[in-house]
């Protein structure tokens, strides 16, 4: 079995958590989403990767992810609940 892994870091990828895509999906909505090529994220997404250390995150729209290095989102870990 292959294990997805991120282009920039190599760390595994792991399903973000809802709160996690929550966030971000707020964070589009305000229009304060930006990948780091500093593209405005506008088209919409229904889920999204991140590194196994949680600091970065590519986004899943249906059953395509885009995880092309310059897609790439950083995030600040979510705190543990």
């Amino acid at each position: 079995m292959s294990t997805l892994a991120c282009p920039r870091t190599h760390q595994p990828l792991l399903p973000a958590p809802p709160e996690r895509v929550s966030e971000l999906q707020q964070a589009q909505s305000q229009r304060a989403l930006r990948d780091v090529a500093g593209n405005l994220v506008t088209e919409p997404f229904d889920g999204a990767w991140q590194t196994a250390d949680a600091c970065w995150v590519y986004l899943r729209r249906g059953a395509v992810s885009d995880l092309r290095p310059d897609a790439a989102i950083v995030v600040t870990p979510l705190a543990a609940a």
